[in-house]
């Protein structure tokens, strides 16, 4: 998720990752992704949907990581 928020990685050319960004400087903005909508099980069990939540229930410090270097070093030694 981190290389496909970042453009550094290309996944699809029709699936779309939107961060949640509502304009104002808070500590929240601009870190989350916004969960996709799904109606059937199959499309709750894809990398869209499960990579996503996955993605939000990292904490701030590694998910607003710059470096992608860093980001792995971080989350290799952070447990769910």
């Amino acid at each position: 998720m981190y290389q496909i928020i970042h453009n550094i990685k290309w996944y699809a050319p029709h699936i779309k990752f939107n961060v949640f960004n509502h304009g104002i400087n808070t500590r929240g903005n601009n870190s989350k992704v916004i969960i996709p909508k799904m109606r059937t099980e199959a499309g709750r069990k894809s990398f869209t949907m499960q990579g996503a939540l996955v993605f939000n229930l990292l904490p701030h410090s590694i998910r607003d990581e710059n470096s992608y270097c860093i980001f792995k070093h971080k989350l290799k030694d952070y447990t769910l």
